[in-house]
C-alpha cells in the first residue's frame, strides 16, 4: 500500500490497525509517519474472511481504540466481553455479521458508544432492540439492507438520536410516523426506499432536521412542495427517475436551504438558480441503464 502525501489533500489515517493472517498477530500499518506505542491505535477493521480467525482478545491491549469495524462474523457472548474491555470505543460498524441473542444480551451497558452502523447484518427485531437499548449515549444510527420494523424505531425513541440512516430498509408510512417522533434528528437518510405519500409533509415537521438524503428513492415529485414548510432544512440530496428540473422549484421556498445536490436526466435543462442556494446537478441517462 502506498502512502499518500498529506500535502496532496487526502491522506489515510495515521493510527490504523490491520491483521496479519499467517502469523495470527495484530500489527500496525504505518502510513504517514512512525506511530508510537501500540496503545495509540485509534481504528481497527477486522474481516473474518481476510483473517480466517475469530476476533483476538489481544485487541484489548490497544487501550486508545475508538473505532471498531467487524465483517463477516458470527458474534457471541465472547465478542461482547472483548468489546466491553475497550473502554474508549465510540464507534462500531457491523458488516454482514450475525448478531446472536447472546451477543446482544451481553453487550456492555457501560460504554461510550455514540455511533453504530449495521449493514446487511443478521439480527432479529428483539435482539436489535435489546442491543440499541444497551447503548444510552447513541446519537448516530445507520442501518442498511435490513427489513426494519416499527418496533425497532419505537424502542429507540428514548434515545437522543441526531443522525438516522435507513438505506434499503423498506421504510413504510408506519415507520415514518415513528421517526417524526424523534425530535432531536438533524440528519435523515432514506435513500433507496419507496417513499409513501405524505412522507415530505411529515419530515417537514421535524424542528431540527438540517440534512435529508433521498437519493435513489421512488416518490411523487409533486409532493416535494410539502418540504417548503420546513423551518430548518439546510441541505438535500435527491434523485428520482420521474423527476424534472421544474420539480425542484418548491425547494427554493425553504428559507433555511443552502445546498441541493440532484440527479437529473441528461435531457433535462438546468434548474433555475438562486443566489442563496448552491445547486449541484449530476446527469444520468436513465433511458440507457
Amino acid at each position: 500500500m502506498e502512502a499518500i502525501d498529506e500535502n496532496k489533500g487526502y491522506q489515510m489515517p495515521r493510527h490504523w490497525l490491520v491483521y496479519t493472517p499467517r502469523s495470527g498477530l495484530l500489527s500496525r500499518l504505518k502510513i504517514a509517519s512512525p506511530v508510537g506505542l501500540a496503545d495509540t491505535v485509534l481504528k481497527l477493521e477486522y474481516d473474518i474472511e481476510w483473517s480466517e480467525k475469530p476476533l483476538p482478545e489481544s485487541i484489548c491491549t490497544f487501550i486508545e481504540l475508538q473505532s471498531l469495524s467487524l465483517s463477516n462474523m458470527k458474534l457471541t457472548a465472547r465478542e461482547a466481553l472483548i468489546i466491553g474491555k475497550l473502554k474508549n470505543i465510540t464507534s462500531i460498524s457491523f458488516f454482514d455479521c450475525n448478531l446472536s441473542t447472546e451477543f446482544c444480551s451481553n453487550f456492555p451497558i457501560k460504554n461510550r458508544i455514540s455511533d453504530i452502523y449495521l449493514y446487511d447484518t443478521k439480527v432479529g427485531t428483539s435482539n436489535l432492540s435489546n442491543l440499541l437499548n444497551r447503548i444510552p449515549g447513541l446519537t448516530d444510527l445507520s442501518i442498511g439492507k435490513y427489513n426494519l420494523t416499527s418496533e425497532v424505531i419505537k424502542n429507540i425513541q428514548s434515545l437522543r438520536l441526531e443522525s438516522l440512516s435507513l438505506r434499503h430498509c423498506s421504510v413504510d408510512k408506519e415507520i415514518l410516523q415513528q421517526i417524526i417522533k424523534i425530535k432531536t434528528l438533524e440528519y435523515i437518510d432514506l435513500s433507496y426506499n419507496t417513499l409513501a405519500s405524505r412522507t415530505f409533509e411529515m419530515l417537514a415537521t421535524l424542528p431540527k432536521l438540517r440534512h435529508l438524503d433521498i437519493r435513489g428513492t421512488t416518490f411523487s415529485p409533486t409532493e416535494l412542495s410539502d418540504l417548503s414548510a420546513s423551518k430548518s432544512l439546510a441541505e438535500i440530496w435527491i434523485s428520482s427517475r420521474e423527476m424534472k428540473s421544474s420539480d425542484l422549484d418548491p425547494l427554493f421556498k425553504i428559507r433555511t436551504l443552502k445546498h441541493i445536490t440532484a440527479v437529473l436526466p441528461t435531457k433535462e435543462p438546468h434548474p433555475k438558480t438562486h443566489k442563496d442556494i448552491k445547486v449541484d446537478i449530476i446527469r444520468y441517462d436513465y433511458e440507457t441503464e
